[in-house]
């Protein structure tokens, strides 16, 4: 049967073993509001159902949303949604999410759920191996992967066979794990300064550390940082380790107040 629109492409699991495998790692309770994104034939929406209190699927697509409607009316804790999960209002609530999201809404999706007033306590998620790059930091730091990994520890854990989905997609597909972090690595109080250097770091021009510090510190304090660090001068603000951008972030905040 087939499930997919063009208009919504979207490559689901094709396995009811795989999906309750993958579903049981979550650990998720009778305490839980689970947010699914893409029902698709619900075999991920089901396996929601036998552990969270409440398992709420967003599915755009109207043809796949009637012919699965009738499969879970009986199903009490399962609320299937016909809309675009962005324009869904996130309540003040906490709430999980775990879900196979389409990969050309990916940066839109991401967006939603993290950088808001309101993100999700934990969250698991199917998605292209390069763009779960662009989150991680590894093997490069990204503007993106700085400002989402001081609120949330993110990790691979299960890679896909491209078999595993119908139709197979053309990229390599993992899940990750999505933890908020019960403090942030960096203080709101410093967050303007914090994405300031993240600015200053990551623009055309500036190959590597030297040239960009020295244009806020001058070429002594930065060599004097960087030394500390024990980081290169000519290092790409890229290569770096999450955790040498921290220290490097607290010694330029605390020597110096970016404007």
């Amino acid at each position: 049967m087939n499930y997919l629109s063009i208009k919504y492409a979207q490559c689901n699991i094709r396995s009811k073993k795989l999906a309750s495998r993958l579903v049981s790692q979550a650990n998720f309770t009778n305490e839980d509001i689970v947010f699914e994104i893409g029902t698709g034939p619900g075999l991920l929406t089901m396996e929601l159902a036998r552990y969270a209190k409440k398992v709420i699927s967003f599915e755009i697509d109207k043809s796949i949303y009637n012919k699965i409607l009738n499969r879970f009316s009986g199903i009490k804790n399962i609320t299937l949604l016909n809309m675009d999960f962005l324009d869904y209002k996130i309540k003040k609530e906490k709430y999980h999410v775990f879900a196979n999201i389409p990969f050309n809404c990916t940066t839109k999706i991401m967006r939603k759920l993290f950088f808001n007033k309101n993100p999700p306590d934990l969250s698991y998620l199917v998605m292209q191996k390069e763009a779960v790059y662009k989150y991680t930091g590894k093997p490069r730091l990204t503007k993106v992967s700085l400002l989402f990994l001081p609120g949330f520890d993110v990790r691979i854990i299960w890679k896909f066979k491209r078999t595993d989905f119908f139709p197979p997609p053309g990229v390599d597909v993992t899940m990750v794990k999505i933890r908020k972090r019960t403090k942030s690595l960096v203080k709101y109080t410093d967050w303007q300064i914090y994405k300031k250097l993240i600015d200053l770091c990551f623009v055309p021009g500036s190959p590597n550390l030297k040239r960009s510090l020295k244009r806020i510190l001058g070429y002594t304090q930065a060599k004097t940082i960087l030394n500390r660090i024990n980081v290169p001068l000519n290092t790409r603000p890229n290569t770096l380790r999450y955790l040498q951008w921290l220290k490097l972030f607290y010694y330029i905040k605390d020597t110096i107040k970016i404007k």
